[in-house]
């Protein structure tokens, strides 16, 4: 099932390199702390990543994508002992540019959407090849899971290219 993107200006003003976030505040920006938790679960709550990827990066995590292949993270909401977290969890995003403009140069994927754990496979569109970022993450998808209540999580995933 294909993941609900979102865009709009309050997204892109909030886009920060938080790994969590409450939902009564925006994501942390670098140098800031973290917004303040709403409630006791989500003072526990947090996003774990498993897959292909690096935390050497300005980003929560880091991938190096291709056209021929596809990244594939699993994400897992986490009580700090227990994964996944009970509750029904819903995955969005989005992909931008450094500079915060949304772009089509990608797209990205939860299943099972919604779901926890879920599994986001990020893959480069394969009618415009992408040239190699040469390691750097040139762009980046911010995402944000909740419940539907007052729980709400932020990352963001940094985006490079290899060129193949």
């Amino acid at each position: 099932m294909r993941a609900p993107f979102s865009s709009g200006a309050a997204l892109v003003a909030a886009m920060g390199l938080a790994a969590c976030s409450s939902g009564t505040g925006s994501p942390a920006f670098p140098g800031s702390p973290t917004s303040a938790t709403s409630s006791a679960l989500h003072a526990q709550l947090h996003l774990v990543a498993k897959g292909a990827h690096t935390n050497a990066c300005r980003y929560s995590i880091c991938v190096t994508t291709s056209t021929p292949s596809p990244v594939q993270i699993s994400w897992c909401v986490y009580t700090g002992s227990t994964c996944p977290a009970p509750g029904t969890w819903t995955w969005y995003a989005t992909i931008y540019t450094k500079r915060g403009l949304s772009t089509g140069k990608f797209s990205g994927v939860y299943d099972p959407n919604p779901g926890n754990p879920t599994t986001n496979t990020i893959y480069e569109n394969p009618r415009r090849p992408i040239k190699s970022s040469n390691g750097k993450y040139k762009w980046f998808e911010y995402l944000t899971v909740t419940d539907g209540g007052s729980n709400t999580l932020n990352a963001t995933v940094g985006i490079a290219t290899d060129g193949t």
